[in-house]
């Protein structure tokens, strides 16, 4: 491996302890705590909420405490390509076209351009395929990395990146 960027584990603790305080208050009306009598209108609806909101937290405390308890690094860049070991796996670099960084919301992110973004997403189960669908959808590419849980700063990495899949351009005219 050329480069191997770790996870920022404090960020990531921060953000799995917020995640598992939204699991609690969505579990919290289902155990009787006097929530439920206040509820006068379409509890079913409220009850669906709940859900949504413990399977979505739950998932991205899992995520977290993935990051947490991980050795690995979060995201390695070889010869081969870059490959998160979070999402994606590896992202060859003769599938790359390019790259952007976006600010969404505060949060800053780098998007990797693909050749062929639909024969990657056919490669996932049918949750993440209609994930990476909507980021195609949204941001132009299904690849979508999140630079502010790493240790390293988003132009830096973007530095790296570029400068990597240019070497492999390069190698591979000669």
């Amino acid at each position: 491996m050329k480069y191997e960027i770790k996870a920022n584990k404090r960020r990531s603790f921060l953000m799995f302890c917020l995640s598992m305080l939204f699991v609690v208050l969505g579990v919290l009306p289902f155990l009787g705590v006097g929530l439920r009598e206040y509820r006068k209108y379409v509890p079913v609806f409220h009850d669906v909420i709940f859900i949504v909101v413990i399977i979505f937290f739950g998932f991205t405390a899992l995520i977290y405490l993935k990051m947490i308890l991980s050795t690995k690094p979060v995201i390695s860049i070889s010869e081969k390509g870059i490959c998160d070991n979070v999402f994606f796996g590896l992202i060859e670099w003769e599938n790359v076209a390019g790259f952007r960084k976006v600010r969404v919301q505060k949060q800053d992110y780098i998007l990797i351009l693909l050749e062929t973004p639909e024969k990657y997403i056919e490669k996932f189960n049918f949750f993440k395929q209609k994930w990476l669908n909507f980021n195609l959808k949204q941001y132009g590419t299904p690849v979508i990395i999140h630079t502010g849980n790493l240790k390293i700063d988003q132009e830096e990495l973007l530095n790296i990146v570029r400068k990597e899949w240019t070497e492999y351009k390069r190698n591979k005219r000669e």
